[in-house]
């Protein structure tokens, strides 16, 4: 397994609870739960997670595409600060926002066309900047390079 990555058990098909998880459920230390959604755009570099999703994986990535982009599922994110897989530039929080429910995070390298696009668009559906950052964000602040490698459980 690569190191720097947030890795989600999450597929486009699995289905996600439609209740907030409970205090057992919530994430501890660096891991993300297996329930997150994780997508990318092939060729960009820009990356979303929901956390505590509320509607299915395949809902928020058909949702997502409306930006005329592409989305796919992914099993892990990369770090902050590590290299990005389009380009040569090197990710960066873009936005940690929340629904009262559910963490969107996203991360984008370089000039951040999507992940601030996609940003914009979630916060004029009523997403709001999370108060503290959100289990999604807190693990891929992980220090880039230092072997430690996120895994969902």
């Amino acid at each position: 397994m690569a190191t720097g990555m947030l890795v989600s058990g999450c597929s486009p098909s699995t289905p996600a609870t439609s209740a907030k998880p409970g205090p057992s459920a919530s994430v501890s230390g660096n891991a993300a739960a297996s329930g997150d959604c994780m997508f990318s755009v092939f060729g960009a570099d820009v990356e979303v997670g929901i956390a505590h999703p509320t509607i299915s994986c395949t809902t928020w990535m058909h949702d997502l595409d409306g930006k005329g982009i592409s989305w796919y599922a992914i099993t892990r994110m990369l770090t902050v600060g590590s290299p990005d897989v389009a380009d040569t530039d090197y990710m960066a929080e873009t936005c940690d926002l929340t629904n009262g429910t559910s963490e969107l995070y996203v991360e984008d390298g370089g000039e951040m066309p999507y992940g601030d696009g996609t940003c914009t668009k979630e916060e004029r559906l009523g997403w709001k900047p999370e108060s503290t950052p959100g289990p999604l964000a807190l693990a891929a602040r992980a220090p880039a390079g230092t072997g430690h490698t996120i895994i969902t459980g």
